[in-house]
Parts: C-alpha cells; sequence; structure tokens
C-alpha cells in the first residue's frame, strides 16, 4: 500500500464516529492478527488464552466500577457495557465485532448461592 493511501484511510476516519472508529479498530486487529497467524490452530488457542486471561485481570480490577453489569471485553480492552446482555450483544454486533469476551460482572457484596 502506498503512503498516500494510507493518509487518505486516515483523513477518512477522522470522519467517522467514536463508536465507528471502534469497530474499525477491531477490524483492522483481527484481520491483522487473522494474516499473522495464518490458519495455525494452536498460535489462534494461544492468542485466545492470552486474551481470556487479560479479560479476567480487567475484570478484577474494574468489577466495582461495573458491578452486576455486563461487559464486553476484547482482552483488556472494553468494547462496550450494559444492563442486559442483549443490549451488549447487539451493541458488539452493530461495532461489527465477531469475537469477544461478554461477561456479567459479579457484586462482590453479593450472595449468589446459599451455603449449607
Amino acid at each position: 500500500m502506498s503512503s498516500q493511501v494510507l493518509l487518505e484511510l486516515m483523513q477518512q476516519a477522522q470522519a467517522l464516529t467514536s463508536t465507528e472508529k471502534i469497530a474499525l479498530v477491531n477490524y483492522l486487529l483481527q484481520d491483522a492478527t487473522a494474516s499473522d497467524q495464518g490458519t495455525n490452530p494452536e498460535a489462534i488457542d494461544q492468542e485466545r488464552a492470552r486474551k481470556r486471561k487479560q479479560s479476567v485481570e480487567w475484570i478484577k480490577s474494574h468489577q466495582l466500577e461495573y458491578t452486576d453489569q455486563y461487559v464486553a471485553l476484547d482482552g483488556d480492552q472494553l468494547l462496550t457495557f450494559g444492563i442486559t446482555r442483549k443490549e451488549v450483544v447487539e451493541e458488539v454486533k452493530r461495532m461489527g465485532i465477531q469475537d469477544c469476551f461478554i461477561t456479567h460482572v459479579p457484586d462482590p457484596n453479593k450472595m449468589y448461592w446459599k451455603e449449607t
């Protein structure tokens, strides 16, 4: 790709909304990662494990901020959040993201099961 084409793409990206920019970034990252990994299943599994570990660490660090909400993460990057899983899934789809980790952030002060 020529430098001119890259410059034009960067200028066009300035007209995008924040949500559209995030969708574009995720698309480019997924495309670049897929190109780098090719079809090597082991490399793909390692990347997913690395991102899952980052997601778990992010949840530990931000649990109080997002208590009792659903979050969509790409590694340690928050993509979106909401009160319902449906709301988060719809936003992720709207952003054009195909692969992310969606989970409920539990309230650390709430008992989810009764001990016997």
